[in-house]
């Protein structure tokens, strides 16, 4: 049996599940990754209808994303707010959010071993040295964000626990 600082046991986890899956902390973040999913898809169609509101969807992915329109998915005649690699990753991270918690022997096996979160990010780093394609930067971006989710919902059931713990 593994435990964290926070006595977050693994084994149980594993067992019984991933703790607060259900919960409403849980679903906002689904739900939020769901509304940053549906921003990135809006700003195409938006500038398909010459929506006004188009130059607003594109603008906050700016400063995270290059948006270069040739490496970018086209929906509708006009890419995506994002790249199809950073489109890849926010895909991955909600399918990971929503598949690991209940895929108890690969949630478990890296929750005890951590590093094996390299070899879904060793795709992404051969795309990057290789000639790719918008399909490659896709995939590659969709396998290697999987994992994390996992790894972020875990840190937030831990510190929703040590926070907890230090109110008592």
């Amino acid at each position: 049996m593994v435990s964290d600082s926070v006595g977050f046991c693994y084994d149980h986890a594993i067992q019984v599940n991933m703790p607060g899956v259900g919960s409403i902390r849980y679903w906002l973040l689904c739900v939020g990754v769901v509304a940053w999913l549906t921003l990135v898809l809006a700003a195409p169609v938006a500038r398909n209808a010459e929506s006004g509101l188009a130059p607003f969807l594109y603008a906050p992915f700016a400063s995270i994303c290059h948006q270069i329109p040739a490496r970018s998915i086209s929906v509708l005649g006009h890419p995506m707010a994002v790249c199809a690699r950073c489109f890849g990753l926010y895909l991955g991270f909600l399918l990971g959010l929503v598949v690991l918690p209940h895929w108890a022997r690969m949630s478990g096996r890296l929750l005890m071993r951590p590093r094996l979160l390299v070899l879904f990010w060793i795709p992404l780093a051969i795309d990057l040295c290789l000639p790719n394609t918008a399909l490659s930067r896709f995939v590659t971006g969709t396998v290697a964000a999987f994992p994390v989710a996992l790894f972020v919902w875990i840190a937030i059931e831990d510190l929703r626990l040590s926070t907890a713990r230090s109110y008592l």
